[in-house]
């Protein structure tokens, strides 16, 4: 019975649990769920801005589309090397403003034609 009575002794340096069980739902699980739901209309209301802002927008007046598209051609901008060969022009003309771009020459390059260690005369590529 020694450990019982040295066991009182110690027991008033103790704070007694409480006997109830504490069964209520944490306050955390609603809000989480919330917060969730919120998250995810936010996200697909995101989604659907970024696809509509991808469509082309529709232009009203037709004869101003058609003096758009042929102002263009009528710069008097040099034309991009390789056009007059067939070769597609490699820069977007809205993106670039009509600026002037530098006018490269086959001179310049001739040193990246020795890079690659295949350059055969005669390739595809070269449309010989």
């Amino acid at each position: 019975m020694t450990t019982t009575n040295s066991h009182l002794e110690h027991d008033h340096y103790y704070s007694s649990l409480p006997h109830h069980s504490s069964s209520q739902p944490s306050p955390r699980r609603p809000l989480k769920g919330f917060a969730v739901i919120i998250a995810s209309i936010i996200f697909l209301m995101s989604l659907v801005a970024l696809i509509i802002n991808q469509s082309p927008i529709p232009e009203k007046d037709s004869a101003h589309l058609a003096s758009k598209t042929t102002s263009f051609y009528n710069i008097s901008s040099p034309v991009p090397r390789g056009v007059a060969e067939g070769v597609s022009a490699k820069s977007n003309p809205s993106l670039s403003g009509h600026e002037l771009s530098y006018n490269w020459t086959n001179a310049m390059f001739s040193w990246q034609r020795t890079a690659y260690h295949f350059q055969p005369e005669k390739n595809w590529m070269n449309g010989r």
